[in-house]
């Protein structure tokens, strides 16, 4: 117990600088207003793609890829957890909604690069 309250506990399986890509669209589109904003995931994710270009969107698609894959095995709040640290103001309520995000992206870049099709 003391080492936990020294900050020798365990680690985070995820760190935001692991993904630095997820981090900055967390902060930047899913920000504590992104309702009154873009008032749904999808919206904060259209956002992002009408604003950045089909490499920067293919980044994100990657990295959140590799997030739920490394999530996968985890307690869902250690999922929430991690995003906590990505300084999200959003925490999805529970997988079907994290997996929401992930649909979203893919349907993005399937817009933004019709030609290059996707993976999965």
């Amino acid at each position: 117990m003391a080492d936990e309250e020294k900050g020798g506990g365990p680690t985070p399986p995820m760190r935001a600088s692991d993904f630095a890509t997820l981090s900055a669209f967390l902060r930047g589109y899913l920000h504590q207003d992104f309702r009154a904003e873009h008032e749904t995931v999808a919206g904060a994710v259209e956002a992002y793609c009408r604003e950045a270009t089909p490499p920067e969107v293919d980044r994100l698609r990657t990295e959140v890829e590799h997030f739920v894959s490394e999530s996968r095995a985890l307690p869902f709040e250690a999922v929430q957890g991690a995003l906590m640290e990505f300084h999200s103001g959003w925490l999805p309520a529970g997988p079907a909604e994290w997996l929401e995000l992930v649909k979203a992206l893919n349907a993005c870049l399937r817009k933004r690069t019709p030609k290059r099709g996707l993976a999965g």
